[in-house]
């Protein structure tokens, strides 16, 4: 497979990526006929990979479907935050990519693919909350992707802290990356919260026998 070159290194929240490896999965997919990825910093605390597509007709792929398409072929902390389609690329003189001619990324819409769907139960309220928080948002719908909203890795660390110490359970980090939506993270703190009751009750009954078993040795020691 002819990848390209990869010579557009990055470094993001500690993690140097090839953003030439984010274009050449873009370029798979067989819809987009042409790619480029850059590292969008509004600010040194806000960083985050953002991708410019040229497609193949006029019907652009859904973001979701995008997202899903390269979590099949890259880590989490490589898919961009934000896309947008081109009728083409800016170019430079020499015929390369004039990346400074991109359109500034617009990062404030959401996906219109999605629409916002508000809490309903305490619990998916508490995790919304926690979004807000640690990615500064106010108005969090439960079937809102993460990354979308400028999440990344450091911030779903800090998510999923919070999580623990509201809660008491660890979760996986790369169910964040695999299911980034409250829903998804709400069914992840219910189904770990059962097992750890689960847990609490097969210890509890295990004492139980334990000291009926010890009950019955000393009556039977007496007799």
């Amino acid at each position: 497979d002819f990848l390209g070159r990869l010579d557009f290194q990055v470094k993001l929240h500690g993690v140097r990526i090839e953003l030439g490896e984010i274009e050449a999965a873009l370029g798979t997919h067989p819809n987009i006929r042409d790619a480029t990825v850059i590292l969008h910093s509004p600010s040194p605390q806000d960083q985050r990979l953002f991708a410019y597509l040229v497609t193949d007709d006029d019907k652009a792929p859904e973001t979701d479907d995008l997202r899903d398409f390269l979590r099949e072929r890259l880590p989490g902390p490589m898919i961009p935050s934000g896309f947008m389609t081109l009728d083409a690329l800016p170019l430079t003189a020499s015929g390369k990519t004039d990346r400074n001619a991109l359109p500034t990324p617009d990062l404030t819409q959401r996906d219109t693919a999605q629409d916002y769907v508000a809490p309903t139960s305490d619990l998916e309220q508490e995790i919304a909350d926690i979004w807000a928080d640690v990615l500064g948002n106010d108005r969090i719908g439960v079937h809102d992707d993460f990354f979308d909203l400028g999440g990344h890795s450091l911030k779903a660390l800090q998510t999923f802290a919070r999580i623990r110490d509201l809660y008491g359970v660890e979760l996986p980090l790369a169910r964040f990356f695999e299911h980034p939506t409250v829903a998804e993270q709400v069914e992840a703190v219910t189904e770990a919260l059962t097992a750890a009751e689960d847990d609490d009750a097969l210890l509890e009954l295990i004492n139980e026998m334990r000291s009926e078993m010890e009950d019955a040795a000393e009556g039977g020691g007496r007799e």
